[in-house]
């Protein structure tokens, strides 16, 4: 899943960004400037958009059959999602700052619903991605206890047409 252009894309903006935030939270450089959090707005902005169409594109290559570890894409994409939450909090304050300040950077009110979303997007992609967790390895090897599963044979017999 990392090597998705989506996925690249998202995650080495969200890491320029990223990179910025001890800057802007220790205030070094007078923290952020105005023209900085403009441009940072305008990239955060798109992020609920983006991560949203990401989330997605996980889903499709899943059902695809093109996740070859559920457990590491889903931490891989919470992870994105986190680190958006930070960075939104983080230039939330700079621009809080610089209008205190008497600057007006347009827009900077849209960055609570772009938090919001983020934050929505991740829990639902949390909520819903296929975990391996102890719940489903119990009900795996129940079912396998039971009897209840195909043994490779049976299956390749299915899928060539072998069997009704």
């Amino acid at each position: 899943m990392r090597e998705s252009l989506l996925y690249r894309a998202c995650s080495n903006v969200t890491q320029l960004l990223i990179d910025k935030v001890p800057t802007w939270a220790n205030g070094g450089m007078n923290g952020v400037s105005a023209g900085e959090a403009a441009d940072a707005l305008v990239l955060v902005l798109a992020w609920p958009g983006q991560l949203r169409q990401l989330a997605e594109s996980f889903w499709k290559q899943a059902v695809d059959g093109k996740v070859d570890h559920f457990q590491v894409a889903g931490q891989d994409f919470l992870k994105l999602a986190d680190d958006q939450v930070r960075v939104i909090e983080e230039l939330q304050r700079g621009v809080a700052k610089q209008e205190q300040e008497g600057a007006h950077i347009r827009r900077a009110a849209e960055l609570k619903q772009a938090l919001e979303a983020v934050q929505q997007i991740r829990a639902e992609f949390e909520r819903n991605w296929p975990w391996l967790n102890v719940d489903v390895l119990a009900e795996s090897q129940a079912e396998y206890t039971r009897g209840e599963f195909q043994s490779v044979a049976e299956i390749l017999d299915e899928l060539q047409g072998s069997r009704p």
